[in-house]
């Protein structure tokens, strides 16, 4: 009797590639994603043949150049799927910054703020959408804590929680946690995927794999998703002998995370009626069909695209008034573990949306949802803010 694979036992891991389109090397170094569903599938032009027969009949056909494309959804986690974040972003991590205090004499704390009594926040790094914990400083009820920040000038740093007041001091440190956005110069990376089916102990992989799409979504009562989508250039069928190609990779220790546990910021206020989220980035990959070749040379990058909504109950007629007047506004999502402070988190910032039209439907059960689509331009230059359409922070390491 044959063996027939099953839906679920089935495994997928990863590795970024030395080489572009060279199968990365099947030792150490390979991930495992944390699955929920998707997969890749090789495609091939067809070449129709061009033959006119008098009995009408139509000769057989060729296959021509050769892609791959597809994608893999996952469970959110806090540092499971930064490589393949970094590489949708096109960027390139942050490790955490320790600045000391003393670096600006004494932090004094008020409401909403820290203030510099010399040095500068600006010239330190700081920017707005960042995430930033004080530590060891002298007031123990700011410490340890999760901040996003709203605002930087030199000497005054803006929070969105509320912070003890008090007098200021030189002690400790006030960290920037690690971040990623898009920079200026592109870097571009590419990864090995091998789809792996116990059942039948066969292995199908796909080579030249670049991230050419990621997004990032969730409601209430349902885990934070991850979508990536991949485009690449070849893929092959490998014996039961050479199966799996990543023997033993790495699987994620992290918790899933819920939109319950997230905190949603959206024109300069915490919201508390959102009802869906959703983030989007499209780099428009594409390969390009050769002769003398049946892979493209390479996946190449163009203009990104980034788009979204949020889903909030109606209270009054803002965000209709906000789109009329194409206001711009900021979005901050923090998603963290369900723990005492300093949560473990990963936070998105968009320095620079406008929403839709609000799509309602008149006459539902329950409250009236508003649904708003927004688009997403570059924060071009501008004091106190990263040059980019998508900041990402985090607590992993």
């Amino acid at each position: 009797m044959p063996t027939y694979q099953s839906g679920k036992n089935v495994t997928v891991a990863y590795k970024p590639e030395t080489t572009f389109g060279i199968a990365a090397a099947g030792g150490a170094g390979a991930k495992r994603f944390r699955l929920n569903g998707g997969g890749l599938a090789l495609a091939r032009a067809t070449i129709a043949p061009n033959e006119i027969r008098s009995d009408l009949k139509t000769s057989m056909g060729r296959y021509g150049s050769r892609s791959v494309s597809g994608s893999f959804a996952g469970d959110l986690s806090v540092g499971t799927f930064d490589d393949l974040i970094e590489a949708a972003l096109r960027g390139t991590w942050i490790a955490t910054q320790v600045i000391t205090a003393a670096t600006f004499t004494t932090l004094t704390p008020g409401a909403n703020t820290f203030t510099a009594a010399a040095g500068s926040f600006l010239s330190s790094g700081f920017r707005v959408g960042q995430v930033i914990r004080r530590t060891g400083g002298g007031i123990a009820g700011n410490n340890a804590r999760n901040l996003r920040v709203t605002g930087v000038t030199a000497t005054v740093l803006t929070v969105a929680e509320t912070l003890t007041a008090g007098a200021g001091d030189g002690t400790g440190s006030i960290d920037i946690m690690k971040r990623l956005s898009q920079p200026s110069s592109v870097v571009r990376r590419s990864f090995t995927f091998d789809e792996y089916s116990g059942d039948i102990d066969q292995s199908e992989l796909y080579v030249g794999n670049r991230v050419g799409s990621l997004k990032i979504s969730g409601g209430p009562d349902s885990m934070a998703t991850i979508e990536i989508g991949l485009v690449g250039v070849d893929g092959s069928v490998l014996t039961q002998a050479a199966s799996p190609y990543f023997t033993n990779p790495v699987a994620s220790g992290s918790i899933g995370l819920t939109m319950a546990d997230a905190s949603l910021r959206f024109g300069g206020v915490d919201q508390v009626t959102v009802t869906a989220f959703d983030l989007s980035i499209d780099n428009k990959l594409g390969t390009q069909a050769v002769i003398g070749s049946n892979a493209s040379p390479d996946v190449f990058d163009n203009a990104v695209e980034v788009s979204g909504s949020i889903s909030v109950i109606r209270s009054d007629l803002t965000n209709v008034t906000r789109f009329l007047s194409e206001t711009e506004l900021e979005l901050q999502v923090l998603l963290g573990e369900p723990e005492a402070e300093p949560r473990d988190f990963i936070s998105l910032f968009l320095p620079r949306i406008k929403v839709g039209m609000p799509g309602r439907s008149l006459g539902a059960d329950n409250a009236m949802i508003e649904s708003l689509p927004f688009m997403v331009g570059n924060k071009d230059i501008a004091t106190g803010y990263e040059d980019t359409m998508v900041q990402v922070s985090t607590s992993a390491v």
